[in-house]
C-alpha cells in the first residue's frame, strides 16, 4: 500500500477566474481583435461627433 504524506504548508490556492475575466484576457492577447476594437471605437467617435466634423445639413444636397 501507499503511505499517506502530510503537508507542512497548505497548498497555495489560485484566485478563481471568472468567465468574463477569462474572455477579456484572451481578447487582449489577440492582436487582430484589438485592432478591430480600435476601428470600432473610431467609427463610434465619428458617429457621435458627425455634426462637429461635417457641419453641413444632410437634407440639402447639391447634386449639380
Amino acid at each position: 500500500m501507499t503511505e499517506a504524506i502530510t503537508l507542512r504548508q497548505p497548498l497555495a490556492r489560485r484566485k478563481q477566474r471568472t468567465l468574463l475575466g477569462d474572455a477579456i484576457r484572451r481578447f487582449r492577447r489577440n492582436a487582430l481583435a484589438m485592432i478591430g476594437l480600435v476601428i470600432l471605437f473610431f467609427l463610434f467617435f465619428l458617429a457621435i461627433f458627425a455634426d462637429v466634423i461635417a457641419p453641413f445639413p444632410p437634407d440639402r444636397a447639391d447634386f449639380s
